[in-house]
């Protein structure tokens, strides 16, 4: 299910003309949300996370119930993620620019922020952000379509619920992987550096292995260099992280990993997406806890492989190789984190009641917009393969 590309609608009409169920299926989430975590005052994160209860809708239809998305969910998904888009960047802003925390969030301060953020005042948009964080109920009676979602609003909210950790988790999981893409560069580039007035010569007097080899090293490099630039996933999301990531400290990358991962909380009425909070705080571990040695291949022989592979030498390899472990550990917790999103997803639709199956390499590369795989293995072609799952 979460590798579903994209959803469908039954309609194509403006948001205008869905208003009022629209209104009203906000209005269940934010009283639901406010129910289930047991607050009346909402501040930034809680309006981010019912935006992306709201997103989340037309995959409930689409992959919970097996039908097209009504054009009521679809319209206001689309407005949902605007206001994510919107939150995300203003968390964001908080975190780096060492911000104190906004005041509870109103209609009229959720607009100045939106407004903050290139979306101009609107009528609509006022009534909407009251609908979202306010305490105003619906405009109407609910329609026969917003009727049921309201009766299926429990196992709707274990859906989407599991699609809110899910993003916040996949998020994380972006962070520490710029942590050791940084880490490969840092102890490669240097030696590239220093090697190039070697290859001038080397061409000079026929040394032709050494040039070809540093000349693949050249494109793996550049190619982790673009992988730290890339994107951010999820794309509605915003990178960030300190301007040194090779020169923070493992704790430090912990620790700031951990403070993200306090962000994921239960949002369903059965709690059971507790557990992607834990999936969280394991991918901010792996980057202070070395990884454990891997049955198939010892750290001393992939430095090996790798000093072999690149020609770093010993210190440099012994570096690439423990970042090697790092991204294979992360490699595994994406399959778990993706495992438990499956299996919370279908526990709400109510397709299956058997655990979720281990998930293989590829469907794991597929959940990544950019996925690194191919670059690390030619760091180590048989260490690095032999650590990570199938």
């Amino acid at each position: 299910m979460i590798e579903e590309p994209f959803h469908r609608d039954d309609e194509d009409r403006p948001l205008s003309a869905h208003w009022d169920d629209i209104i009203g299926a906000t209005v269940m989430m934010r009283d639901a949300y406010r129910e289930i975590r047991g607050v009346t005052e909402l501040d930034l994160i809680d309006a981010w996370r019912i935006s992306q209860l709201g997103s989340a809708l037309p995959w409930w239809f689409v992959l919970g119930k097996g039908e097209p998305a009504p054009a009521y969910a679809a319209a206001l998904a689309k407005a949902m993620q605007g206001v994510g888009l919107s939150a995300q960047l203003d968390f964001v802003k908080m975190q780096t620019e060492q911000r104190p925390p906004l005041p509870p969030l109103t209609a009229d301060s959720l607009l100045a922020l939106s407004e903050a953020n290139g979306a101009g005042p609107d009528k609509m948009l006022l009534r909407f952000f009251d609908a979202m964080v306010g305490t105003t109920g619906a405009d109407a009676a609910a329609s026969p379509r917003l009727a049921t979602l309201i009766a299926e609003r429990d196992t709707m909210l274990g859906f989407a619920a599991h699609y809110v950790g899910f993003k916040l988790a996949l998020w994380i999981h972006h962070l520490a992987r710029r942590f050791v893409h940084a880490d490969i560069v840092a102890a490669l580039g240097p030696q590239l550096d220093e090697r190039s007035v070697q290859e001038a010569i080397a061409r000079v007097h026929g040394g032709d292995v050494q040039v070809a080899r540093d000349a693949e090293l050249r494109e793996i490099v550049a190619g982790l260099r673009a992988l730290i630039d890339a994107p951010c996933e999820p794309p509605d999301f915003v990178a960030l992280g300190p301007a040194d990531l090779a020169g923070t400290p493992p704790a430090a990358r912990h620790a700031w990993l951990r403070s993200l991962a306090a962000h994921i909380v239960p949002c369903s009425p059965d709690l059971r997406d507790v557990d992607l909070r834990a999936s969280a705080n394991d991918i901010a571990t792996a980057l202070e806890s070395p990884a454990s040695e891997s049955a198939a291949v010892s750290f001393d022989d992939l430095a090996v492989e790798v000093d072999r592979v690149t020609g770093c030498g010993a210190s440099a390899a012994g570096t690439v190789a423990n970042a090697l472990g790092t991204a294979a550990r992360l490699d595994a917790l994406l399959g778990e984190l993706a495992a438990r999103v499956e299996a919370g997803f279908r526990h709400a639709s109510g397709t299956s009641s058997e655990a979720v199956g281990p998930v293989a390499a590829d469907a794991r590369d597929r959940l990544l917009g950019s996925p690194p795989r191919s670059l690390l293995t030619r760091l180590a072609p048989r260490g690095f393969v032999a650590l990570c799952r199938p």
